[in-house]
């Protein structure tokens, strides 16, 4: 299940450079939202796809986003494209029109449990059902008993902010705590398929994964940090 590729192998070690996912219904000219490269290049010349998002479509966060293609830079074709499926769900298409698969998000939530977001990959080829939680458990643990140390420091960092402000500094002294987001997809005994390694940094960790599939994948799950 193999992506085919006539030019050249596709990286199973992968990044997802993503500034403009955001603000993609502010794009013009065909410029793509994010580009997938082979991680630590940190070249956009490299990419070997570009991310196309379907424009007009109304803004519902990241319970739905809007349709996208992900277009191979070799000469335009789609490797695969991404249609919403109700509310956190997307069936994948390749460039073919036949299925690739499902990706499925729920919600994290801290009452009436906690619980982390958790992204499920089901393959068409094969019915598996890829499970990752965003964070590892020790992660989130980390943050809750450290919240009130990361309270006072964000209370003294925005007010070192606003003086900054006050004074008429440009310089950006913000400061933005980031939540756990180390995710490793899951299936019953095949171990861990998908891995996101930090910095919308991925790696494919079995040969019977599609490309395709994980790139979609990784978009969406890049889309959320």
């Amino acid at each position: 299940m193999q992506a085919p590729s006539a030019h050249a192998v596709p990286p199973s070690h992968f990044e997802v450079a993503e500034r403009k996912l955001r603000t993609y219904d502010r794009l013009q000219g065909g410029e793509p939202a994010a580009v997938v490269r082979p991680a630590g290049t940190g070249d956009l010349k490299g990419a070997v796809a570009r991310v196309q998002v379907a424009q007009g479509a109304p803004r519902q966060g990241k319970k739905a986003r809007p349709a996208f293609a992900v277009n191979s830079v070799c000469d335009g074709s789609p490797l695969c494209t991404v249609q919403p499926a109700g509310e956190g769900a997307y069936e994948v298409y390749g460039g073919d029109g036949a299925a690739l698969g499902r990706i499925a998000r729920r919600g994290g939530a801290v009452l009436p449990w906690p619980r982390r977001v958790r992204w499920t990959v089901q393959l068409a080829s094969s019915g598996e059902l890829l499970d990752g939680k965003v964070g590892t458990w020790y992660a989130w643990l980390g943050i809750v008993v450290f919240v009130p140390f990361y309270a006072v420091l964000w209370l003294i960092m925005t007010a070192y902010a606003l003086l900054h402000l006050l004074i008429g500094e440009k310089e950006d002294t913000s400061w933005d705590l980031g939540s756990p987001s180390r995710t490793l997809w899951r299936g019953v005994g095949s171990g861990t398929v998908i891995e996101h390694e930090g910095n919308c940094v991925y790696r494919i960790g079995s040969p019977q994964m599609d490309h395709r599939l994980a790139y979609a994948q990784a978009v969406l799950h890049a889309w959320d940090r």
